[in-house]
């Protein structure tokens, strides 16, 4: 989790403790959530996707600055095509009889590990079906309680600001500076045969990410994250399936973010 993230999940702890975000996380909205009320209508893993939103704009997010880094990514991009590692959702390869919900085991063992580039410290970054958009550069945030998604994205989803809902409260972490929310939208979040309509706080903000889901999404989804394997797996009526991590994609936006900041710091005036 970068330092602007861990930030920004801080002050809104901060707020959602103090009672501060009641409004927005009560009981009566989260039903809403749960019945697909005010929402958008549902998609299915059959509807075909209306395209790709690979990344936003960002010259950092291809910026290399290390040999070391370079040959890190090489080889995990070597990995990923020897293993044939797809992005979309699919049924974990120990789990091919299907259970119910509640009697599937989630676990991870050494072997799967055999399509990870290592040692590495990478964020889980995956690509998951937003609206009708498969949305690359997804960070899987289990410290953060909310589903952040930002401006650009919901631009490239073909959204207007006069479809957000008011959200007024302010958001620190981003530059230092606070930054009030645009607003908050529902959107259907399609995971294999899951398909969950979740509210997310639309930012203007720099990030080397598209949107970050956090622990409301993992807990609805039932959904076991690990880092170490790249992998997220969660509980289906079809079985457990799994979602990958695309370690190059993680390397690159950590770089981003890291430019970003020492460039920011670059910027700042000297002492006097």
């Amino acid at each position: 989790m970068t330092e602007n993230c861990h930030l920004l999940k801080v002050h809104l702890e901060k707020l959602a403790s103090a009672g501060h975000l009641d409004q927005y996380i009560d009981t009566g909205s989260s039903a809403k959530k749960e019945q697909g009320l005010n929402a958008r209508p549902p998609h299915s893993s059959d509807t075909p996707s209306a395209g790709v939103i690979h990344v936003i704009h960002n010259p950092l997010c291809s910026a290399v600055s290390s040999a070391s880094y370079k040959f890190k990514m090489q080889k995990a991009a070597h990995l990923r095509r020897s293993f044939s590692i797809r992005d979309t959702v699919h049924l974990a390869p120990i789990y091919s009889v299907s259970k119910g919900e509640m009697e599937q085991v989630i676990s991870f063992s050494d072997n799967d590990l055999r399509d990870v580039q290592l040692p590495h410290n990478d964020p889980l970054v995956v690509t998951l079906r937003i609206g009708n958009y498969d949305v690359q550069r997804v960070l899987i945030d289990q410290g953060s309680f909310a589903e952040v998604m930002y401006h650009d994205l919901y631009e490239k989803l073909g959204l207007a600001e006069t479809e957000l809902s008011s959200f007024a409260t302010p958001i620190f972490g981003f530059s230092g500076e606070p930054v009030i929310p645009l607003g908050k939208t529902i959107l259907p979040v399609l995971a294999g045969p899951v398909n969950l309509q979740m509210e997310f706080i639309v930012v203007k903000a720099s990030s080397p990410y598209n949107a970050i889901m956090g622990r409301d999404w993992l807990y609805r989804m039932k959904a076991i994250p690990s880092t170490l394997y790249q992998k997220l797996r969660f509980p289906t009526p079809e079985g457990v399936m799994e979602l990958n991590g695309d370690q190059v994609t993680a390397k690159q936006c950590v770089l981003a973010a890291t430019k970003r900041k020492a460039a920011e710091k670059a910027r700042e005036p000297g002492d006097l």
